[in-house]
């Protein structure tokens, strides 16, 4: 079995780029360190760095075993959160994990109220994929989980959620100005014209945009391939593309600069579950969050029905 010495060794010369300045950043020799993982690969089976003129390169399995080790480290960390808050006598602590879509835009907007009215209450969350949200909540490193409501396997849907998708566009888009197709709502042929930043297939959003094109439905090319709503709209108002975004996401997109416009994707909204483990206690604090993220979901979800595009900045809606 590998050693925790290995993991941070391994982890130091990724982050770091060269053997030395990985020795430097552990407070080791630079021959400690290039034995470590000597041994770690001779454990492993297989290489994880090219070695030539001095230099290290890692190989493409280093950089998968990078994303194994950094949930290792992050896991490191909240344990290590975590005691430094019960020394501190805080021992209310609450972990969401959730989705980046959510985790940038509801879940901040709903802990306003939460948190003013408990000012003992330490909040940490945790914005990863859906499938690291049910791993963290299934292993008790999280109480509540935001995530797509398929596949939930052990954990429990407290909540089914659901938003309007919306057309974001870049200011001065022609779609922005010109007459829509049927009147009020931006359509997938309307869409097909434009280059297209596209989420990836294991999101929410992109898993919804595959079945459209499996059905023959959604027909755009896209330009850019990403899984994080903020860069979404960040190649958006670069004028890269267009995209199609959960309602939270267009509104933080439009309070940027840029363009939000209802879209007619055949009925289809953006669905989330808030989930938890069946045994966890569901107790006034956990309650109070889960109200007011069904009450900022309510808000967002009529706003955009209404029109009406202001984000929420302080706990209350704006028109």
């Amino acid at each position: 079995m590998i050693s925790h010495r290995q993991i941070e060794a391994f982890r130091a010369v990724m982050l770091h780029g060269t053997v030395s300045a990985a020795a430097d950043s552990l407070n080791v020799s630079q021959p400690a360190v290039s034995r470590i993982i000597r041994d770690l690969e001779a454990d492993l089976g297989y290489l994880l760095f090219e070695r030539a003129n001095g230099r290290v390169t890692p190989s493409l399995a280093a950089f998968d075993l990078l994303d194994e080790v950094e949930r290792y480290f992050s896991g490191m960390e909240r344990i290590d959160h975590r005691a430094r808050e019960i020394g501190r006598g805080r021992r209310m602590g609450l972990i969401i994990a959730a989705m980046p879509a959510l985790a940038h835009t509801l879940i901040p907007d709903a802990l306003v109220g939460v948190l003013a009215a408990r000012p003992e209450l330490s909040v940490r969350v945790l914005a990863v994929r859906t499938i690291n949200v049910l791993r963290l909540v299934e292993s008790r490193q999280a109480t509540l989980g935001l995530v797509a409501p398929a596949n939930l396997g052990e954990l429990t849907a407290v909540e089914m959620l659901d938003v309007p998708y919306r057309c974001i566009l870049p200011a001065g888009h022609p779609l922005a100005s010109r007459p829509l197709s049927d009147g009020r709502a931006i359509t997938l042929e309307d869409l097909a014209d434009w280059p297209f930043i596209r989420f990836s297939g294991d999101t929410v959003t992109g898993d919804m945009l595959d079945q459209l094109t499996r059905a023959g439905r959604f027909t755009a090319t896209a330009r850019v391939d990403t899984h994080l709503s903020q860069m979404v709209s960040a190649f958006v108002l670069r004028g890269l593309g267009v995209a199609v975004v959960d309602s939270f996401t267009a509104r933080d997109h439009q309070a940027r600069g840029g363009v939000s416009l209802p879209v007619d994707l055949d009925g289809r909204q953006f669905r989330f579950a808030i989930a938890m483990r069946e045994s966890s206690k569901l107790d006034r604090t956990v309650q109070a969050v889960i109200a007011e993220m069904v009450a900022v979901t309510a808000k967002v979800a009529g706003e955009d029905q209404l029109g009406l595009t202001v984000p929420i900045l302080d706990g209350h809606t704006h028109r």
